[in-house]
């Protein structure tokens, strides 16, 4: 089987990958606590562009900590991410790679209760999925509005930061998709 055609460019708008080798967003639980990039997680996606990949999509970077709903998660709500972020854009551009930003609004329905006992927010009041028997709190037009905002926000600080593209997280249920 011939696989050259995996070494060529694609282009996404103007943007020009070097390969079609797309390392997928992931979790990995490595931020900082305070949700900004750690050395383990900028060394981690810097050894998958020096292996050779054309474009890595950093796993969810989320509007804010209350929609992070308590994980290890990075957040990309207020500037002082920007340094840690700039410094994992340069680690996977160092290589020719392109990163991505992938930005999320939440879990939504997909989450547990907070500590507190608050319900995870969500399109409407259905089931929680990890616990069929609390019910999410439905979105506010507030609630709406603040995830807009958000999405606008982190946007802005994705492209300070140097990233080349932003993703938005709306797969499997989670709170865009509902």
């Amino acid at each position: 089987m011939d696989y050259d055609l995996l070494f060529t460019p694609f282009k996404i708008g103007n943007m020009v990958v070097k390969n079609r080798l797309v390392m997928a967003p992931m979790g990995t639980f490595t931020p900082n606590s305070d949700g900004t990039a750690s050395k383990d997680t900028i060394s981690y996606y810097e050894r998958r562009a020096r292996g050779g990949v054309g474009m890595i999509i950093l796993g969810a970077q989320f509007l804010n900590r209350e929609l992070a709903q308590g994980g290890l998660s990075g957040i990309l709500e207020e500037n002082y991410v920007i340094p840690q972020l700039t410094e994992l854009c340069e680690a996977i551009q160092r290589y020719g790679a392109k990163a991505v930003c992938q930005i999320s609004p939440g879990t939504g329905r997909n989450s547990m209760p907070g500590a507190d006992g608050t319900p995870p927010m969500s399109a409407s009041a259905i089931p929680s999925f990890p616990d069929p028997n609390v019910l999410c709190r439905p979105m506010t037009r507030e609630d709406i509005q603040e995830v807009i905002d958000g999405f606008e926000r982190s946007a802005a600080l994705a492209r300070n930061a140097g990233f080349d593209a932003i993703e938005i997280h709306g797969h499997a249920g989670y709170l865009i998709d509902q």
